[in-house]
Order: structure tokens, then sequence, then C-alpha cells
């Protein structure tokens, strides 16, 4: 079977929950089979430790077998960077060094002591996002991955997923990317197709997202505040935002026979990582 043909699972990974999606491809995409349920980690433990170890039993499973893989993981496993853009810094070993710096001072000597980091891809003159991870955590992944019968394509962290959900369809106009999760509040300027700022707040709600626009918008020192607001917060409560003066434009997943982006919110990070 063709590849491009090939089923494929979303797979997310939050601190209180596991979610996958089995999407069949082909002419008419759907959704095969879906799976969500809570997860709990003991005090002390790792918080992704619960929902790797259930994710390994369900992977035994035949309804999960065979089939690509992509596994998203949740902000609150990601730690998030701007990294400027230098003229003499131009291989990709030297920008790495200048992102574990950069993460060295933001969050001191944890950033030297196991975290991952990959950058997104390089523009002429633009700065780049670095996402660190725990470097524990993606081994883990790809172990459990590894010992099932599917194929790793890729591990995303959910700013990620979601931008490339967003901005492929609202073009390369200035705004702010809100990403909302449970306890969790993701804001990234892309100003000009090119990343700006991003920062991170622990919020549960829709209450402080204009509190937290003023406040970035301060902190970016743009002159003008950017207004635009793109909105991905699937599971947020669903009546119209108004965040005068902000512009807001929400984004939804597609819908496809077997996945309602409104019915299944609680797939939408699994199926941020399928396309």
């Amino acid at each position: 079977m063709s590849r491009l043909w090939r089923d494929h699972i979303g797979i997310s990974l939050e601190p209180q929950r596991l979610a996958l999606v089995r999407m069949a491809r082909g002419l008419s995409p759907r959704v095969t089979a879906k799976h969500c349920e809570a997860v709990r980690a003991e005090e002390g433990e790792n918080p992704w430790r619960p929902a790797l170890a259930r994710l390994a039993q369900l992977l035994a499973e035949p309804e999960w077998g065979n089939a690509g893989a992509t596994v998203v993981l949740s902000n609150h496993f990601v730690r998030y960077a701007c990294i400027p853009w230098h003229e003499k810094v131009s291989a990709e070993s030297e920008q790495l060094a200048l992102a574990r710096h950069r993460f060295t001072k933001i969050y001191g000597d944890a950033a030297q002591q196991g975290w991952e980091l990959r950058l997104s891809a390089a523009q002429d003159s633009a700065p780049r996002v670095a996402s660190a991870v725990e470097g524990r955590l993606l081994d883990a992944v790809r172990q459990t991955v590894a010992r099932s019968s599917l194929q790793l394509c890729s591990v995303q962290p959910y700013l990620m997923a979601s931008f490339n959900h967003c901005f492929r369809r609202a073009g390369k106009n200035s705004a702010w990317l809100a990403v909302m999760e449970d306890g969790m509040l993701c804001l990234a300027l892309v100003k000009g197709g090119q990343w700006r700022q991003i920062r991170m707040h622990r919020d549960n709600g829709m209450g402080n997202l204009k509190a937290w626009l003023d406040r970035e918008n301060l902190a970016a020192d743009l002159g003008e505040p950017c207004r635009e607001v793109l909105l991905f917060a699937p599971e947020a409560v669903r009546e119209p935002v108004s965040l005068a003066p902000y512009q807001v434009q929400r984004f939804d997943l597609a819908a496809y026979h077997g996945f309602s982006p409104h019915d299944d919110a609680q797939y939408a990070m699994a199926m941020s990582g399928v396309r």
C-alpha cells in the first residue's frame, strides 16, 4: 500500500489525559477509531509517565496497529524561545548552541541537563523558534512506539501543530496566535510572516485573554499594538468571542466522517498532528 494512503494515528500526551485517533486516508479520509481517557501521576512522579504507560498497553491492541503515527506533546511539556537571526551564526550546530544559551538564561541550569532542542525551519534573516523538551520524555515516546507495529513519523509540540493549521489558512498577516488548553495559554506573535515573541501563561479559560494580550503587546514594544488574534481553543466555550479592540478569528479543525471539531473537542490535540 502506498505510504500516502496508509492509515495515520494521532496521539496526544497531556499531564492528565491521553487521546488517540485513527485516520483512514484515501479519496474520503475518515476517523475509524478514537480513544480518550484521564491519567493521573502520583506525587513526585513525572506527569507524562502514566500516559505513556497506558499508551504502551493500547498500542498492543490490533485496533491501533500497522499505521504511521504522530505524537503531539502538550505545551505543559515544552519550553519555547525565539532565537534572533545572527549574520555570523550560520551552522546548525551554532544555532543550537545559541538556542541552548538562550534557554539557560531563561531557565537556568535545567536547560543544560537533558533538554533536547529543536529549531524551526530556517528563513533568511528571520528569527527561529526553538523548542525544548525533556530528553527522557522523548526517549520514552520513541521506545514506546518502537515496541509497537507503528512507524513514528514525528513528535510535535502543540504550538507548532496548531500554527501549521492556523497560518496555513490565514496567510502571512501579523497576528497573535493564542493556543489554549487545560491550564495553559500560549501566545505567539507572528509579524510579517516571522516569529517575534512566544510566552506561556498558566491560565485556564477565556476570561483573562484580553489582559494577557494587552500585557504582551506592551512587552513586545511594537509601537502599534497588534490587534489581530488567531484563536485555537478547541475546548473553550463556543459562544462568540468579543475582546474589543482585538479582532479575533477562531480556528477549528476540519470535520471528517467520525470526527466533529465541536463534539469531539477532547481529540483536537491528537487530530492536530494528523494531516
